[in-house]
């Protein structure tokens, strides 16, 4: 980059942090600089684009590889689920402005980060992306994170017995096995309460 282009970047990066303050500018500039790395087509990224800035960002699925599938199927389902929440699915890609959003929303944020992480979880079962599951898809989100043999609560004596722990989560849900459930109802049990059941 030449020298004044060198100056108008940092112009225009005093300007954000004057009107932004210093930390959402940076926020912003590091959401713009990985975005423009990674996108070879100007304002949008492509599937495979975006999965290789996601690849970048493990924050996001820190924890979900083994128990949702290698690193390389973690990233694919979390590009999946930001294209259908922040994209454009029927383009299979993502535009600056919903990229951004989800970088406020989810990557700049830690509580929408973890809200996030739930919904990752989720969307692997979520085979019609309805972003809310059935009884059966349900039930085999509770067997792969709780008694599956790569579980990291395997061996764990809190996790109830499988029949109790679905017993007390349908009750739990008011409309029981016939509802759709969405990451937010099954928060308490992603977070590992088992209390809650």
């Amino acid at each position: 980059m030449t020298t004044a282009g060198n100056s108008a970047l940092s112009s225009s990066q005093s300007m954000l942090e004057d009107i932004l303050g210093l930390s959402d500018a940076k926020s912003l500039n590091g959401a713009l600089t990985m975005f423009s790395e990674h996108s070879q087509g100007g304002n949008r990224l492509t599937r495979d684009e975006l999965s290789g800035l996601l690849d970048k960002m493990p924050e996001l699925y820190f924890g979900l590889e083994g128990m949702l599938g290698t690193r390389r199927q973690v990233v694919a389902l979390t590009a999946d689920l930001v294209i259908m929440l922040y994209g454009q699915p029927e383009h299979d890609c993502i535009e600056w402005d919903g990229f951004h959003r989800m970088w406020r929303e989810v990557y700049d944020n830690s509580t929408g980060r973890l809200t996030f992480f739930h919904r990752i979880i989720v969307h692997k079962y979520d085979a019609d992306r309805q972003q809310a599951l059935s009884a059966r898809q349900v039930e085999a989100l509770i067997d792969d994170l709780y008694y599956s043999t790569n579980s990291v609560f395997a061996g764990d004596k809190r996790v109830p017995e499988r029949s109790m722990m679905m017993s007390a989560l349908w009750k739990q849900l008011a409309d029981g096995p016939d509802s759709r459930v969405t990451a937010e109802d099954l928060k308490p049990i992603l977070c590992g309460d088992f209390c809650a059941c």
